[in-house]
């Protein structure tokens, strides 16, 4: 079965953009793969969850994500970046069967 999936990408200039949230939204499971330039972390849940993400060292951060359903709905699965006041920065979805949605956002 094929995927299909959004990619998204940006830049923010920000100085006091030291924590995000990612937050994915599905009703069912998912998996996902997170980059923040210097390290990756796997995570697999079941519906809505939220993760303060923290700025490594240095001057520019890059955030990837990347989130996969795990069956064949045509349900939307969602993924934001945002800010800690809830102000999205970027979001991608897909409604595919074993769709992927994918997000990559610079923040200097």
């Amino acid at each position: 079965m094929g995927t299909a999936g959004v990619l998204l990408t940006g830049f923010l200039e920000s100085d006091r953009d030291d924590r995000v949230i990612l937050e994915i939204e599905y009703y069912d499971k998912w998996e996902a793969i997170i980059s923040d330039g210097t390290s990756n972390t796997t995570l697999s849940g079941y519906g809505r969850t939220q993760s303060v993400l923290m700025r490594p060292r240095g001057d520019v951060w890059t955030l990837s994500a990347t989130v996969r359903k795990i069956d064949q709905s045509t349900c939307i699965l969602y993924l934001r970046v945002k800010l800690m006041d809830g102000t999205v920065l970027r979001q991608a979805a897909t409604s595919e069967p074993y769709g992927k949605a994918y997000i990559t956002l610079t923040i200097e």
